[in-house]
């Protein structure tokens, strides 16, 4: 065994005993002390509850003694009370009989009459008015008074029907003056408490603590003992005390008294102050010369740990890292290297090229490169951050590292060298590359997808157009009415299918950065007139009626016309077709407007078959509607809605849906338009 140890052991008998003695000594004295602590608060608890008992036991005799007095005559009432008077002495605040609402229609203390049924001691009577009960409540704030007091009620029945309840208010100052009659010292105290809780009375600091509720209470329930003691630690004041207490069921109350241990305790704390000086000075004593044995051989040991740690995470640092870490001195010779630098250069081992300058690792154009910048960091001072530069690998491949230098300072501040960090960043440069040529291959598609729709739009609208003008020149010439008929679909169709050009066309425009908006002037009172008179012979047809409603809106708007217009007569043109009765309302109002701008709301209200709500995030989208059904009954390719909402977020605005199946659907839409 080692002498350090030896001289641990012996140290470790010497004051064991040494501290046995004096805890055997510090308990003991202590637990003498807390009987006595014990004896006396249980005596005095007894004492207080019997006071306490004796208070609630007279107010619940003059409670059933006025009730009586109250059925017999009311108008005697005042007479009755001064009867028993003396007997309540000073312990009673107010006495008072509120109705079967809850109402205080009469009170010692005067005023008027008061609706109380929200008050604890009432609400209980009320909603159990078959009970004859006394109630003993938390302790309440007077409304008009302003002073606590503690209730005690029972319900009034006249021939067994409940027609009120009496109150007695009791003050808890009453009880206060009573404990104060003793002193239990600087940290005693004694209270009344509610077994939910609730303090009704304390000394001292009644005022602070009335209706607080405490934590450490008593055990309550028909199991637990009705007096006893226990020790505690105030969650209120902090003070440890010993507490004796009485439990009084009868009236769901405790009465507790406390005594502080630290003043009762005062003669055993200063015998035990003393012990553990006496023992405190031996222990350092022993303690000191067991250091100054110790102390050359702790030392020595720390030191020898510290850098055995030190050499064990550097080395697993250098190890372990992806990162090209370095060290060099002033003369660029390498001092310390990551493994990753090592095995990137060809090394087995990072201590092989340790002593070794980048002109014996490198190419020589990479070493030139890498000295220079790294002359200038020991010439000025500062570092290089984020370089990007690069090297060639074993296999004669390029790579690209970020890396970045700082200046090695001793602890005078002097430069000695540099220490680096690397990190290998060929993998993102390909990458990049790889994305900037895919970005060109999509673009390349993009242009190409928007030339073939312009010139497929173009090849398919030019016979669309012979095929109208055609059934313009037949229609001329005279036709029978069943060939009018025809000549109608025939019309009906080619406009139809020229409309769907016209929104994918649009759409590609958009899609490629094409779409162009003008800046003119903008009547949007004019602009709903329009759309209302293109879309009115097909409301008329189906019986609905079309309005609209315009709010005043500045006159020097500018903007778009034409492309609002599209926008709103989309919304529009879908809430005739699927409305089968009622109405289309349209309307547009100003939502904000500054000296340049306004951003203007356009509405679309309608009574038709409205839209499933998991439908809604879909309809904004190209080729979609709110199911395939739509389609088959109504019509339309599902593009409407998504130019819609691609034109009004190049004006600078949102859209948005609010929709009830069987109800309706409101279309929004905002534009921010500019001023003249």
């Amino acid at each position: 065994m080692s002498l350090p140890r030896q001289l641990f052991l012996l140290l470790a008998c010497v004051l064991g005993a040494l501290w046995s003695a004096v805890g055997w000594d510090y308990v003991n004295s202590e637990s003498v002390a807390e009987a006595q602590l014990r004896e006396q608060t249980s005596t005095l608890s007894l004492a207080f509850a019997e006071h306490t008992e004796l208070t609630f036991s007279r107010g619940e005799f003059v409670l059933l003694q006025l009730r009586e007095a109250w059925l017999a005559n009311p108008k005697a009432f005042p007479d009755a009370i001064k009867r028993y008077q003396e007997l309540l002495d000073d312990s009673v605040v107010q006495i008072g009989i509120v109705s079967p609402d809850g109402t205080l229609i009469f009170s010692t203390a005067g005023g008027p009459p008061v609706n109380l049924s929200d008050r604890e001691h009432i609400r209980v009577h009320l909603d159990a008015q078959h009970l004859d009960r006394l109630f003993v409540s938390r302790p309440v704030m007077g409304r008009a008074s302003g002073k606590w007091s503690i209730q005690l009620s029972r319900p009034i029945f006249d021939h067994g029907k409940f027609v009120g309840v009496i109150v007695v208010s009791v003050d808890p100052g009453y009880f206060v003056r009573f404990y104060q009659k003793i002193n239990l010292g600087e940290r005693g105290l004694v209270l009344i408490l509610r077994e939910t809780g609730e303090i009704l009375a304390r000394s001292p600091d009644l005022e602070k603590h009335i209706g607080k509720k405490l934590v450490s209470a008593p055990p309550s329930g028909p199991n637990h003992p009705l007096k006893g003691n226990f020790h505690v630690s105030s969650s209120i004041d902090g003070a440890e005390r010993v507490v004796g207490y009485v439990r009084m069921p009868r009236y769901g109350i405790s009465v507790i008294v406390g005594a502080g241990v630290d003043e009762q305790m005062a003669s055993v704390h200063t015998h035990q102050r003393l012990m553990l000086t006496i023992a405190g000075a031996a222990t350092l004593l022993f303690s000191l010369l067991f250091w100054v044995l110790l102390r050359g051989i702790a030392r020595r040991e720390r030191a020898e740990q510290k850098i055995s740690e030190f050499n064990r995470d550097f080395e697993a640092l250098l190890n372990q890292t992806t990162d090209q870490i370095f060290f060099k001195d002033n003369e660029g010779n390498f001092r310390f290297c990551s493994q990753a630098l090592a095995e990137n250069t060809g090394y087995s081992h990072w201590r092989d090229m340790v002593g070794k300058k980048d002109s014996d690792i490198f190419r020589p154009s990479v070493a030139q490169d890498f000295e220079k910048d790294e002359l200038s960091i020991t010439t000025s001072g500062k570092p290089l951050l984020n370089q990007e530069t690069t090297y060639y690998d074993t296999e004669g491949k390029e790579r690209y590292l970020s890396a970045s230098r700082w200046p090695l300072r001793d602890g005078q501040g002097e430069i000695v060298g540099i220490f680096g960090i690397s990190r290998d960043i060929t993998t993102h440069k390909q990458a990049e590359k790889i994305l900037a040529d895919a970005l060109l291959v999509a673009e390349a598609a993009s242009r190409a997808k928007s030339a073939f729709l312009a010139n497929m739009s173009h090849e398919i609208r030019t016979p669309m157009n012979a095929i109208l003008g055609m059934a313009n020149v037949l229609r001329r010439e005279g036709v029978s009415d069943k060939q009018s008929e025809r000549l109608d679909k025939i019309e009906a169709s080619t406009s139809h299918l020229l409309g769907t050009l016209n929104n994918i066309l649009d759409l590609s425009k958009i899609e490629a950065g094409k779409f162009a908006l003008e800046n003119t002037a903008v009547s949007i009172p004019a602009l709903l007139s329009n759309v209302c008179s293109i879309l009115n012979e097909r409301a008329r047809s189906k019986g609905l009626q079309l309005k609209t409603d315009c709010a005043d809106l500045p006159t020097n708007l500018q903007g778009d016309p034409t492309r609002l217009q599209q926008a709103l007569l989309n919304y529009a043109a879908n809430a005739v077709k699927f409305t089968e009765q009622g109405s289309v309302l349209l309307r547009a109002f100003l939502l904000q407007e500054d000296e340049q701008e306004a951003m203007v709301r356009f509405e679309v209200h309608d009574t038709g078959v409205g839209i499933p709500q998991e439908a809604i995030p879909r309809l904004f989208n190209a080729f979609e509607q709110a199911d395939n059904s739509t389609t088959r009954k109504y019509g339309g390719t599902g593009l409407g809605l998504a130019i819609t909402r691609r034109i009004i977020e190049l004006m600078g605005g949102k859209v948005g849906v609010e929709s009830t199946p069987g109800v309706g659907s409101l279309f929004w839409f905002t534009a921010r338009l500019s001023k003249q």
